[in-house]
């Protein structure tokens, strides 16, 4: 391999090199998701507990909602309540949609955030970490704070 071959393949490695490190740091530290009014209800150690917030995608192209995960809960997914002929049933979801320039709430009685085998009792003024994934967008944290609320709690009863 002469200089020149061996010149090309450096400047090959270092242009993948710097195209890998850019698409992971994307985004610097302005993500184009971001989530708000981020809350949940009080309730024992081992219970289940819903969420509630909204996620704004700033972006100029859709993204969707993958996974989640809260370091004090066993499990955390993004469930759909409806009722239907008055029986209220609720279902998993895979993935959210987030359209592009858009926004999705998830609210007491519909879409919500279902944090199951909650490890400690959540009670007025706690927090909890929830860590949403994104498909483009990646990883956003987001503080769900603990708040006491004259609303009934629509998930009490409801069968899973």
């Amino acid at each position: 391999m002469d200089r020149s071959t061996v010149r090309l393949s450096r400047g090959i490695a270092v242009g993948c090199a710097l195209s890998v490190g850019l698409a992971g740091a994307a985004w610097g530290d302005s993500n184009p998701v971001t989530v708000s009014d981020a809350w949940t209800r009080p309730t024992a150690a081992g219970a289940s507990a819903a969420g509630y917030l909204t996620i704004v995608n700033h972006a100029r192209f859709a993204d969707s909602l993958t996974g989640l995960t809260d370091p004090d809960a066993a499990s955390a997914s993004v469930h759909e309540s409806r009722t239907v002929g008055g029986v209220t049933s609720m279902r998993p979801l895979l993935s959210l949609a987030v359209p592009a320039g858009g926004s999705v709430a998830l609210k007491p009685g519909g879409l919500h955030v279902m944090l199951r085998g909650v490890k400690h009792a959540l009670k007025p003024g706690d927090q909890t970490t929830l860590i949403l994934t994104f498909a483009k967008a990646g990883r956003v944290r987001v503080v769900l704070r603990v708040r006491a609320t004259a609303t009934p709690d629509l998930m009490a009863g409801m069968k899973m």
